[in-house]
């Protein structure tokens, strides 16, 4: 109890007028905070945008995949600078990204039209290439 009392004076003696009237303030019916025409209403405020702007306040990028392909293609052999098309469900070109997650002797790797991604052979290879690719689909 003694500790506690000794907290209070000095609290008392050492907090500024102007956060004194802070801490009083804390007492007041939430109702008197803010007027409840100006509350979101849970269709609007949910849990995942709730997440994602803590994810955004932290640095991250909030989650706004709308879809992602991903595919294990064999490429067949070839001369150096041929390119190769890869089919692939449709997408929206503006809002659509490509990663190769793994390749076998391509220089370059794009997405061609709204259904291809197309890979361009650094050099002749013999035999088939296996590549692994990501086609992300943002709103």
């Amino acid at each position: 109890m003694g500790y506690a009392k000794g907290i209070l004076a000095h609290l008392l003696t050492n907090l500024p007028a102007s956060r004194a009237v802070l801490i009083d303030n804390l007492n007041a019916t939430i109702s008197s905070r803010a007027p409840a025409g100006t509350a979101l209403s849970n269709a609007i405020w949910t849990n995942a945008l709730a997440a994602n702007l803590a994810t955004l306040a932290a640095g991250g990028r909030a989650a706004v995949n709308v879809a992602v392909q991903r595919g294990r293609t064999a490429v067949p052999p070839g001369p150096g600078g041929s390119t190769f098309e890869i089919a692939i469900s449709p997408v929206n070109l503006s809002r659509s990204e490509l990663n190769i997650l793994s390749s076998g002797g391509w220089s370059v790797s794009h997405i061609l039209t709204s259904t291809s991604i197309a890979v361009i052979r650094e050099s002749t290879f013999p035999g088939n290439q296996m590549t692994s690719w990501e086609v992300r689909t943002y709103n």
